[in-house]
């Protein structure tokens, strides 16, 4: 957590507040506003800090609130992001293996490892370092296993069906969207994917190679999809009723 002490520039009437702080290994930008409100608060936006500070605190009161916001906000992220792994990630370190797209990842721990490493199937990880830490070292080395091979296939798939113009591919970790297709005609999909079965995987690439040509989902559209995968509708509802994880 950034520390606060030379947050304020002394002999100036103007506060100065840190730009970002990180939390969980992930950088939050920091945005503070006075209101006229007698009660401070933080919210998350995204990957946004947003401070609403009471503008009839004394100035020798400013720097305690947000210090004391900025504390509260980190355990309360901390703690969702424990929660959102309790039971997930923590389940796989105790068997000290995983499952990913068919394909056994065991999990090694050693003290002469930094960070974490991967060779051959076995991740090697550091003792000391907490579940969100791994969880999160893990996806980044999974997604970066995987995209280039997925990009091929995804690009495959596209020669045999619509034959477009694709700008570029990124294969993301998200819990909202299953695939997306930019202004730009970039393709991303979701990592889950690759744990769900090769009909669904080969439903949401062409749903999103359909969106190149038609960016909204009008009656247009779902013609174009039906055009390569005329059971969308039974696979859109077995995605939607049983939604594949990241690990198994």
């Amino acid at each position: 957590m950034l520390k606060l002490d030379n947050f304020f520039n002394k002999g100036k009437e103007k506060l100065v507040f840190p730009k970002q702080t990180k939390i969980n290994c992930e950088v939050f930008n920091i945005e503070v506003t006075f209101i006229k409100k007698k009660n401070s608060s933080v919210v998350v936006k995204e990957d946004k800090l947003i401070f609403r500070l009471s503008k009839y605190l004394r100035e020798n009161q400013i720097k305690s609130h947000f210090d004391s916001l900025l504390k509260s906000i980190s355990l309360k992220i901390e703690r969702m992001d424990l929660k959102a792994v309790k039971n997930t990630f923590t389940s796989f370190i105790e068997k000290s293996s995983f499952n990913f797209n068919d394909s056994k990842y065991r999990i090694e721990f050693s003290n002469k490892i930094a960070g974490v490493r991967y060779k051959e199937n076995i991740f090697y990880i550091n003792p000391t370092l907490d579940v969100v830490t791994i969880e999160k070292r893990v996806i980044k080395k999974i997604l970066n296993l995987y995209e280039e091979e997925m990009d091929k296939y995804v690009r495959d798939i596209n020669r045999r069906t619509f034959n477009f113009h694709i700008n570029g591919f990124k294969l993301k970790n998200l819990d909202s969207k299953w695939g997306h297709c930019t202004s730009k005609n970039d393709i991303m999909l979701n990592a889950k994917l690759l744990n769900s079965s090769k009909e669904i995987l080969d439903y949401v690439i062409i749903h999103e190679l359909a969106h190149i040509k038609v960016k909204s989902h009008s009656l247009t559209f779902w013609r174009e999809v039906e055009k390569f995968c005329p059971n969308h509708k039974m696979l859109r509802k077995e995605l939607r009723l049983n939604p594949p994880k990241l690990f198994k």
